[in-house]
């Protein structure tokens, strides 16, 4: 089934988690990060609900309150703690609540996504995520720089999804079958282009809806992170000849084809995009080889977004560390909510208790492999061997050989023409 996305919510943990600064592809990927369980969110809600009953002019309070009734799946409550917060906010100066009024839209757009997802025949109920579009866009028009672009992620998001909706012929067009990259294209070519945001801040605000959302099971965010590393650039396909997308590229379908061999759905109502995600509509096009693992070979494939899959050699140890850093992310994760569910039944929490988390050892991140460039050249000479760029100024500069020795060439001809009789 598909996943809620608690995209661009706005409580305390945001501006700690974003101070941070992890919303990394690397990190994302193998789910190196923070998330709490229920009770975490139970305690504060109590505690807030509490708080509010004496102080209702603490507005930030309504946004506590609003975000863990969501993250309980509580989402209608969650409504109904932003429509205090606005009845509250109506008698104070506009430029008092500006930031407020900022934080009730954002949340207020992640609450009606998940309403929408939430209901029974969405397709068939846009009207929904419509809501849920026009609040993610009043909050950009109150704060269009705010949550590191998770804003303006999450509106290119709802608004491929409200694209799937709106041009179902595409979804059951027959020729794309058994054609991947022609499945992709028809796919991910309804996504909104933007001028206003660059591809790496799309990147980086898709990996934030993971993150800091609930975004880790969904195979739309995924997918969407994996095109926009090599084979899309604001609504326009293009080819991105970087060994080091390509090698991102390949970690992001790797947890993908975890993904999808888990059961998990894309909410992006087209079948073309669910035709994408099947292993055999690859295999079909390249067959396993003996060696391959069915979830390598399905990760390989998914890869293989334009003209060039990208340099085998930089693949071959991405697999088998996906592997190992996922394994122990699981156990960091399993780790960490052990240690908080113990300090919760004593009572204690982060937002009550600043030694909530003495006595936590925070593991490391088995290391990324190096790309063969990286381990010739060092990692900043080799991201400029393997950038577009290097490889435009490879041609340019071939191109221009090609001239002077045909000049040169020309020259020598010319230069033994006998001379003409009198």
């Amino acid at each position: 089934m598909s996943t809620p996305l608690a995209a661009c919510l706005w409580d305390r943990d945001t501006i700690a988690m974003e101070a941070q600064g992890r919303l990394e592809v690397v990190e994302t990927m193998v789910g190196w990060f923070d998330r709490f369980p229920p009770e975490y969110y139970q305690m504060r809600l109590d505690r807030v609900t509490h708080e509010l009953a004496t102080e209702p002019q603490k507005l930030e309070l309504y946004d506590d309150a609003a975000v863990s009734s969501d993250r309980l799946g509580r989402h209608d409550e969650a409504v109904v703690w932003m429509e205090k917060k606005n009845t509250r906010m109506q008698p104070l100066p506009p430029e008092q609540t500006k930031d407020h009024r900022y934080r009730m839209h954002a949340n207020l757009g992640v609450f009606r996504t998940h309403q929408w997802l939430k209901t029974a025949e969405r397709n068939t109920h846009s009207e929904k995520l419509e809501n849920a579009i026009a609040e993610v866009q009043a909050a950009l028009e109150i704060n269009p720089d705010a949550h590191f672009g998770r804003e303006r992620a999450h509106l290119s998001l709802l608004q491929w999804w409200q694209a799937g909706l709106k041009n179902p012929s595409k979804a059951t067009d027959s020729e794309f079958k058994y054609n991947a990259s022609a499945l992709g294209y028809a796919s991910f070519g309804d996504f909104p282009g933007t001028t206003s945001i660059s591809r790496d801040a799309l990147i980086k605000g898709f990996c934030g809806l993971i993150q800091m959302g609930s975004a880790q099971d969904s195979v739309d965010v995924h997918s969407l992170v994996a095109w926009h590393l090599i084979g899309l650039s604001t609504n326009r396909l293009r080819v991105e000849y970087s060994e080091v997308r390509y090698t991102l590229c390949y970690l992001a379908c790797l947890r993908l084809a975890e993904l999808v061999s888990e059961g998990r759905l894309p909410v992006y109502a087209s079948d073309t995009f669910r035709a994408w995600l099947l292993p055999e509509t690859h295999f079909k096009e390249r067959p396993m080889w003996k060696e391959e693992s069915q979830t390598e070979a399905f990760a390989e494939r998914l890869s293989r977004m334009n003209m060039w899959g990208g340099n085998e050699q930089s693949k071959l140890p991405i697999a088998p560390w996906f592997y190992q850093a996922r394994a122990a992310a699981k156990q960091r994760l399993a780790a960490k909510t052990h240690f908080m569910q113990t300090r919760f039944a004593a009572g204690m929490h982060p937002d009550t208790h600043a030694d909530f988390w003495q006595g936590w050892q925070e593991p490391k991140m088995p290391p990324v492999p190096e790309t063969q460039l990286e381990r010739w050249f060092g990692p900043e000479t080799a991201s400029w061997l393997s950038s577009t760029q290097f490889l435009f100024l490879c041609l340019f500069s071939l191109s221009s050989l090609c001239v002077v020795a045909i000049y040169i060439i020309l020259k020598l001809r010319k230069r033994r023409l006998p001379l003409p009789s009198a």
